[in-house]
């Protein structure tokens, strides 16, 4: 039985895939390590060796099999009250539950006493059976799938699990308005020019897809609202329709970035058209999650390996993102470890995010992304250990070390923690043409213009300082646009006292959120607003700050410079922020340098002095 089974099994890869003995010696090889649940695997390649008629099948069993090492969920005993606290939340979908069912594996907390449960050891051939055969009748079920590649469906249509949730091989109902939509798509975006985007686009623009979690429990929602978790949610919702999509995400986050994690819809017509997912994400490196086993570091006399690179269900897909580049560096690597990294710094630590092997003391790193600072490390007795200082790989591949002489310094002008985001540039424009007048009655009779915002303020406090005007008791701040949120609004006399006075508008609540001098509250300006001090008053000066993300520099604030050298952060020295800017002199020039504001506990992303300006990185 066994041997026939074998020769099926060879001569079947080989005639549908062309595969040749190391692709058959991995599904041996995963058939060996399965121990007593060997014979549960066999079934389901006998159950698809008997038909001719069944040989995808046959090859989608044989992808599973042969990739399922070192996937695993929790055992099912072991998250029992949790799995009873899941059944408690009512009506929530099938999806919800799956992603819900994420959660033990990441955060211990909601289990303890977890423990694993590998694949190779416990599925069921009856479960695979009936998977297998649900994802393939969806292939030839819907039209925009008939001419996907079967790798592809492979990948991102064919696996049960998409994390390490304890997976429940139970069918899934579609709700009406949803079957009504795939109908209509199937029905219509059969045209080759139309493509598995159009398809995924058409259904999620019908707003019949719940990629929202809807359980009201309110311990599990810190969880399931990360943003790793809604995208889960949403690649699960996909999938179970029969889309082809997948997780890609960066290594690293900063808190000032977008996501860290997206879905893409695969295609095998189109290339990627996402590529805007990562527009102001600084990362030199995308990895995309995969059922399938991929190349990583492996460990020899027990050389630490960072845990990130453990992970073989990750595939390199930098150059679908960014121009990249391979780069050579000759790297004095400690005896005894083999790996060399590149890391990069995420406002906390450094992170790694490639490797290479280190051969004759060269290290090729593969398809890694310009203009962004990089630093080779490597990890004796599991610390991060600096092999070469911090680098720049500009975009014409050349490799900038960020070092130089020590007696070589320059002056630095900070202004900013963080850099500029364009995306918050529409708060700003709201403000463009705004006008300032004054009047000695409140319906502004016979006013005085004292200042029109000409231009697009950005994230500073800004000042006015208005020409020789006579006292008046009434000044208003008029939005030519309706609205406007606006952070910080002070006026001032020719002693720098604040003046104060009556709000008058269609909502004064929260209004002192324009003079507490915290950029970070805001009241919304609609279309105007008016001040009665009461009596005629001098206005020598105007503040104002629009809605703002609080990482500019503070007037008296103590900030602390550190610049890196020799492995680790060297203090700078510390100044009192005198200005909306701060001042250091006397640095060690031609450094990656970082920012923390002492006083409000802000630090900033690394960044470079070009000798006029901050360049964040």
């Amino acid at each position: 039985m066994k041997w026939r089974l074998h020769k099926i099994i060879v001569a079947y890869c080989c005639i549908i895939t062309g595969c040749n003995e190391p692709s058959v010696t991995r599904l041996e090889q995963a058939l060996q390590a399965s121990g007593s649940n060997r014979a549960e695997l066999e079934k389901v390649l006998q159950h698809y060796s008997e038909d001719p008629k069944d040989s995808l099948k046959l090859k989608a069993a044989v992808f599973l099999i042969e990739n399922m090492p070192g996937h695993w969920g929790p055992d099912s005993s072991s998250i029992a009250d949790y799995k009873a606290r899941i059944d408690t939340l009512g009506d929530i979908s099938p999806e919800e539950r799956k992603i819900l069912m994420c959660l033990p594996a990441e955060h211990p907390e909601l289990c303890p006493g977890m423990n694993k449960a590998e694949d190779l050891y416990t599925l069921k051939a009856a479960d695979l059976i009936r998977h297998i055969d649900r994802q393939m009748d969806i292939r030839e079920k819907y039209s925009w799938l008939k001419d996907q590649d079967f790798g592809l469906f492979c990948d991102y249509l064919l696996p049960y699990r998409i994390a390490n949730e304890w997976v429940e091989f139970t069918p899934i109902s579609i709700s009406p308005d949803l079957k009504e939509c795939l109908e209509f798509a199937n029905n219509n975006y059969q045209n080759c020019h139309n493509s598995v985007y159009t398809i995924a686009d058409h259904i999620q623009q019908q707003s019949v897809l719940n990629t929202h979690f809807t359980h009201q429990d309110t311990s599990l929602k810190k969880y399931t609202k990360l943003p790793k978790n809604l995208c889960r949610l949403t690649i699960a919702q996909l999938k179970s329709i029969g889309i082809p999509v997948v997780m890609d995400y960066v290594p690293i986050s900063r808190m000032n970035e977008s996501n860290s994690e997206w879905h893409i819809i695969a295609d095998s017509r189109l290339p990627l058209k996402s590529a805007l997912k990562i527009e102001n994400i600084s990362t030199g490196k995308v990895y995309r999650r995969t059922f399938s086993i991929n190349p990583c570091p492996v460990a020899e006399d027990k050389e630490y390996i960072p845990p990130f690179f453990r992970n073989p269900f990750q595939q390199d897909v930098t150059d679908l993102y960014l121009h990249t580049t391979d780069i050579s560096l000759t790297l004095e690597m400690p005896r005894g470890i083999r790996y060399a990294y590149l890391a990069m710094y995420d406002g906390e630590n450094w992170q790694p995010i490639a490797y290479s092997e280190a051969k004759g003391g060269k290290c090729v790193f593969k398809k890694i992304g310009k203009n962004c600072v990089y630093m080779p490390v490597c990890y004796p007795e599991s610390k991060m250990h600096s092999l070469a200082p911090p680098f720049i790989l500009r975009s014409t591949t050349a490799i900038e070390p960020l070092t130089a002489p020590a007696d070589t310094t320059t002056t630095l002008r900070i202004e900013r923690l963080l850099p500029y985001f364009g995306k918050r540039k529409y708060y700003y424009g709201t403000m463009t043409n705004a006008c300032i007048t004054c009047a000695d009655n409140q319906k502004f009779e016979n006013p005085d213009t004292v200042f029109i915002v000409e231009e697009i303020p950005n994230y500073r406090l800004h000042s006015i300082h208005p020409k020789r005007i006579d006292a008046r008791r009434y000044w208003q701040l008029h939005i030519p646009r309706g609205y406007c949120a606006l952070a910080e609004l002070h006026f001032l006399d020719r002693h720098g006292a604040e003046l104060r006075g009556k709000y008058i508008a269609k909502d004064t609540s929260n209004s002192a959120a324009w003079t507490d001098n915290n950029p970070l509250t805001m009241k919304a300006i609609q279309p105007s607003v008016i001040i009665d001090f009461g009596k005629a008053v001098e206005v020598a000066e105007i503040r104002y700050m629009q809605a703002n993300d609080g990482y500019n520099i503070r007037t008296g604030n103590v900030y602390e410079l550190f610049y890196y050298e020799t492995g680790k952060w060297e203090s700078a020295g510390l100044q009192t922020a005198k200005d909306q800017c701060v001042t250091f002199e006397g640095v060690p020039a031609n450094r990656l340098f970082r920012l923390q504001d002492k006083t409000g506990g802000q630090k900033s992303n690394p960044f470079t002095w070009d000798g006029k300006r901050v360049r964040f990185w």
